[in-house]
C-alpha cells in the first residue's frame, strides 16, 4: 500500500492536472473500499437476511423441482461450498463475519431439505498477512 501511496504523490507532484486529478480520484475510491470496520454489520446482515429469504425460497424450490423430475427422492444429497476467500475488504465475506458463509451452512442445515453431508473446499483466505 505504501508503493501505491509513494507513485501517487510523485505522480502529484510532477505530473500533469488531469493526471492529477484522477489519482486524488483512484486514491479517495481505495480509502472509501477499504473501511471495513466502519460496516454497520447488523444493518448489513438484516439487508443480507431479506435476500437471503428470497435465495432460500428460490432454491427450495429449485430442488424439489428437481426431485420430482427425475424421482430422486431419497438419494444422497450434498452441499459443497466452494471458494469462499474471506477477507478484510469484502463487506459480505469479511473474516470477522462471513455472512454468505453463513448463510450457505445455514441453508444445508435446514431439516426439511434432508442434506446428507456438506464440504467446504477451497480458498477460505486472503493473502494479506493479518
Amino acid at each position: 500500500m505504501a508503493y501505491i501511496f509513494a507513485f501517487i504523490i510523485k505522480i502529484l507532484l510532477f505530473q500533469t492536472k488531469r493526471l492529477s486529478y484522477l489519482c486524488l480520484f483512484i486514491t479517495s475510491f481505495l480509502f472509501s473500499c477499504s473501511h471495513a470496520d466502519d460496516i454497520d454489520w447488523e444493518v448489513k446482515k438484516s439487508i443480507n437476511d431479506s435476500i437471503y429469504v428470497i435465495n432460500n425460497k428460490l432454491a427450495k424450490e429449485r430442488m424439489a423441482k428437481i426431485e420430482s423430475q427425475y424421482n430422486v427422492k431419497g438419494c444422497f444429497k450434498l452441499v459443497h461450498i466452494s471458494d469462499p476467500h474471506l477477507s478484510d475488504f469484502s463487506e459480505s465475506n469479511h473474516y470477522s463475519y462471513p455472512i454468505n458463509l453463513i448463510q450457505s451452512v445455514k441453508f444445508a442445515n435446514q431439516t426439511d431439505l434432508n442434506i446428507n453431508a456438506m464440504v467446504a473446499t477451497g480458498d477460505f483466505i486472503s493473502n494479506h498477512k493479518d
